[in-house]
C-alpha cells in the first residue's frame, strides 16, 4: 500500500520543509494519469501480469467498488464521497503502518513501547550526536502521547506520535521547533536568508540555490519574503493541503475531465485509474480484504516478493499475545490497546 506512507521520525523544520513542500510539488507535477497509470492500451497478459487479474476481472472489482464508494446509491459519486474514500484508504493504510512499526519497535512484544524501546529504534543507523541532539525531543513527544501517563504507549498512542497533526500539543511543539531551528534572530518570523542558512545541517548542500527559494516560497504564503507561525500553520495544518483535498481534485479534473461521475462514466474508465490514487495506486483491487473490502479475495502475484499485508498477517495475534501477558502480571488493567481512536 503505496498511497499514502508513514514513518516513525522526528518532524523538524528540515523535514517539513523539505520533504513535506517538495512533496505537495510533486504532487502537482505528477498527478494522477501521468505515468503508467493507465491500462487500458493493455491486453490481459500485460494486466494480469501486474494485478493477477485479466482485464474483466479488474473491471468487475472496480464496478463493486463503486457501490462501496457511492453511499447513497444514486449511481453519482459525490464530492463528499470520494473524499470520505480518500479518507478510509488513507486510514487502513495507516493503521496498518503503525501495527507494522509498533511490531518493530515493541522489543519484548509486550505489546506496548517504552521510552528505551522508541530510543533504541531511534538511535538505529544514526550518528550518535544526531541521537543526543534529538533525545529532548523525543522524551517529550513521548510524554506528550502517552495521555495516561502509565510510561508505556499502546496503539493509539503510537499512531498519535507517528502523525503529529492528530494531536494538539503535538503540533504546537512541532510549530515552536519550526521557529526555534530557523528563526535565528529569534524575531518571530523567518526570513529568506535564515531558512537558507538553517535549512540543512550538511555542509555540501548549497545554501543559495533554487531549490532553497522554491522550498521557502512553498511557505511562505503571502509573500511578504517571511514565514511566520500562521503561515506555518495554514501550511502544515491546512486541511486543503491534505491528500484527500488533492486527490479528489486531481481525480475529477485529469480522470473524469470535470464531469459527473456516473457508474457509466465510471466503467468506461475504469482501466484508465485502475492504478491511481482512487484505488491506491492498485492495492485495492489487487488485496481488497486488506482494506476490509467484499469486493473479491486477495491476489496472490508470483512477481511479489513483499507487500505490507504480509507484514501484519499475525500482528493481531502478537498483540494480543502481549496484552495478556500484561493482564498476567496486573499490569495492564487500565491500559486499552484498540485502534478504535486512530
Amino acid at each position: 500500500m503505496k498511497g499514502y506512507k508513514y514513518s516513525l521520525s522526528l518532524l523538524s523544520l528540515l523535514y517539513l520543509l523539505t520533504n513535506y513542500g517538495k512533496g505537495m510539488e510533486n504532487a502537482m507535477k505528477f498527478p494522477d494519469m501521468k505515468g503508467l497509470d493507465d491500462l487500458s492500451a493493455l491486453n490481459d497478459v500485460q494486466i494480469k501480469d501486474i494485478f493477477g487479474l485479466t482485464g474483466d476481472e479488474v473491471k468487475e472489482r472496480l464496478t463493486k467498488l463503486f457501490g462501496v464508494i457511492d453511499k447513497n446509491q444514486d449511481k453519482v459519486l459525490s464530492d463528499e464521497e470520494i473524499t470520505a474514500w480518500f479518507e478510509y484508504v488513507k486510514n487502513e493504510v495507516f493503521l496498518k503502518q503503525v501495527q507494522i512499526e509498533m511490531k518493530q519497535i515493541d522489543a519484548d512484544k509486550d505489546g506496548f513501547i517504552s521510552l528505551p524501546e522508541l530510543n533504541d529504534a531511534f538511535s538505529q543507523n544514526l550518528d550518535p550526536k544526531e541521537v543526543e541532539k534529538h533525545a529532548d525531543g523525543l522524551l517529550k513527544r513521548f510524554q506528550i502521547v502517552d495521555k495516561d501517563k502509565d510510561n508505556k504507549l499502546n496503539l493509539n498512542e503510537v499512531g498519535l506520535l507517528i502523525d503529529p497533526m492528530k494531536d494538539n500539543d503535538l503540533k504546537e511543539l512541532e510549530i515552536n521547533e519550526i521557529l526555534e531551528h530557523h528563526d535565528t534572530n529569534k524575531d518571530g518570523k523567518i526570513s529568506v536568508d535564515e531558512f537558507k542558512e538553517t535549512r540543512s545541517d550538511d555542509p555540501n548542500m548549497k545554501k543559495d540555490d533554487e531549490l532553497a527559494l522554491d522550498d521557502f516560497n512553498f511557505f511562505d504564503v503571502n509573500r511578504d519574503g517571511f514565514i511566520d507561525r500562521e503561515e506555518i500553520v495554514k501550511v502544515y495544518f491546512d486541511p486543503s493541503n491534505d491528500a484527500a483535498t488533492l486527490n479528489l481534485n486531481d481525480v475529477k479534473n485529469n480522470i473524469f475531465e470535470g464531469k459527473p461521475i456516473t457508474l457509466d462514466l465510471w466503467n468506461e474508465k475504469s482501466l484508465k485509474f485502475a492504478v491511481t490514487s482512487l484505488t491506491d495506486y492498485g492495492d485495492v483491487i489487487r488485496y481488497p480484504q486488506d482494506f476490509k473490502l467484499d469486493i473479491g479475495k486477495n491476489v496472490v502475484l508470483p512477481s511479489s516478493k513483499h507487500r505490507m499485508g504480509d507484514d501484519i498477517l499475525n500482528l493481531d495475534t502478537d498483540l494480543s499475545d502481549g496484552k495478556d501477558k500484561e493482564d498476567e502480571s496486573g499490569d495492564a488493567s487500565d491500559k486499552q490497546n484498540t485502534t478504535d481512536e486512530l
